[in-house]
């Protein structure tokens, strides 16, 4: 049985605001205000308070909402509070999903990644392909990629970690069309840098599936957002980068 995270925000005595997660809320809470097992922030600011909460579905997910949300001002921490407001600890709000649809990761990828449904454009194939490179399901990439062009296997051991997704133009890929195209910018972190893969991708139909064939490399892309073409592509196929996504 999958194990639920939960990402979490506590006011503490001094007015200032903790986050973390944990996957059993009563115990951290409990270890927050007494003991010695709580974070050595709260323990001088005891007691401490829940004021908001969020389920996700994995802890990679639950991590990176983490460190999204320790990036916020103290504004924009108490904007987000504000947001939850009415909605009830007990039932907490989902974490966003890594596609940045900014939708909840239950009604948004998870119906491809985990309940078979089919993708009826080539942007929402698109991320969802992100969001199950970002939680490793490798199963479902294959299972998306063209034959002609799909590698026999995919390693995603090594994945570097996936943490944002930016859509920056689509080409035909409705659910009236056979073919289209969406060129985005997948951001991660490898090493303790950050990089973008910048990608133009080909999609066609296929039996009224959506599949991906390939992708390139604008030639506008910025320095900055270029892998090594003799770095082992960061897509998991174990080609190096020159004869995969960086043609």
């Amino acid at each position: 049985m999958a194990t639920n995270w939960f990402v979490y925000i506590v006011r503490c005595q001094d007015l200032t605001l903790y986050t973390g997660i944990t996957t059993d809320l009563t115990q951290r809470l409990t270890a927050h205000n007494s003991g010695t097992t709580g974070a050595k922030y709260t323990r001088s600011r005891r007691p401490v308070r829940l004021v908001y909460l969020e389920e996700s579905p994995c802890r990679s997910i639950a991590s990176k909402r983490e460190y999204a949300i320790k990036r916020l001002t103290h504004s924009q921490k108490k904007a987000l509070i504000a947001r939850g407001q009415g909605v009830s600890l007990t039932r907490p709000q989902s974490t966003p999903c890594p596609c940045g649809s900014s939708h909840p990761y239950p009604s948004c990828c998870k119906p491809y990644l985990e309940e078979h449904k089919v993708a009826v454009t080539a942007e929402a194939l698109m991320r969802s392909r992100y969001s199950a490179f970002a939680l490793g399901k490798g199963a479902y990439l294959l299972s998306t990629w063209h034959p002609d062009t799909a590698p026999a296997t995919l390693d995603l051991e090594t994945s570097p970690d996936w943490y944002a997704l930016e859509v920056l133009a689509t080409q035909g890929g409705q659910e009236s069309d056979d073919s289209g195209v969406v060129e985005f910018k997948a951001h991660y972190r490898s090493g303790g840098k950050s990089f973008a893969l910048h990608e133009v991708s080909r999609f066609v139909k296929k039996e009224g599936r959506w599949l991906y064939v390939e992708g390139r490399q604008p030639a506008t892309a910025s320095p900055l957002a270029k892998v090594g073409r003799n770095e082992p592509c960061p897509c998991g196929s174990g080609r190096k980068a020159k004869k995969c996504c960086e043609r």
